[in-house]
């Protein structure tokens, strides 16, 4: 179980590093433009209820999306083969102005430097791999201190998850509200699974090794 725990938060963490598999589908947000299609924003707050006819304009038929992992961004300008690398400059180098109007893949790479944080992940994932060495057989009080890694390492997933979909449900309402219809927003349903699968396992994990802890120490009074 510890093994999948840590090829879980592999897999989140590799998210859009590449282009081959499943890569491109492990992301926490994605932005991408509507291809023509405005929807009309209304409401009382509404005072230029223009500006989406404008965007519209501006964006034209464009297809760009992005899609924003933890380390890399993914891109396709039309349907087909994805262009995945961790230097955004180099992706933007191989559009044009018209591919990208309004410089989506200046605020993918922007949310991802700004907002996006692994190192929790990173933190949880050797924290793992360090409790599957301790539950070897090795004395006692050495699961004891598995005990309390593994619940550390549940506690930093928790609060990366939380994190990421927070951040990415608020990023995507206020991207999509701010273009004005013209674009769509998506969070990465995958890459939460993962996250919250892998939370899971964690939690079962430190139950498991409390309950092996405590069924050893009564064995040996």
């Amino acid at each position: 179980m510890t093994i999948f725990k840590v090829e879980f938060l592999t897999l989140l963490l590799a998210g859009c590093s590449s282009s081959f598999s499943v890569m491109p589908r492990i992301y926490l947000l994605n932005i991408g433009y509507n291809g023509g299609t405005v929807y009309q924003v209304n409401g009382a707050t509404v005072v230029n209820p223009d500006a989406s006819v404008v965007l519209g304009n501006i964006v034209g038929q464009t297809r760009l999306e992005v899609r924003i992992g933890y380390f890399a961004l993914c891109l396709r300008s039309s349907p087909g083969a994805w262009l995945c690398s961790q230097n955004a400059t180099s992706l933007a180098e191989n559009l044009y102005a018209y591919e990208d109007p309004i410089n989506l893949v200046h605020v993918a790479q922007t949310f991802r430097e700004k907002i996006v944080f692994p190192y929790l992940l990173i933190i949880a994932a050797a924290l793992s791999f360090i409790v599957f060495v301790l539950i070897l057989p090795y004395p006692p009080l050495l699961k004891t201190v598995a005990v309390g890694i593994c619940f550390l390492s549940a506690i930093l997933v928790l609060i990366s998850v939380l994190w990421q979909h927070t951040a990415s449900v608020g990023a995507a309402t206020v991207a999509t509200n701010l273009a004005n219809g013209t674009i769509f927003t998506g969070v990465g349903i995958t890459a939460m699974i993962l996250g919250w699968f892998t939370f899971g396992l964690l939690t079962l994990t430190v139950i498991g090794v409390y309950f092996f802890v405590a069924i050893n120490a009564l064995h040996s009074v």
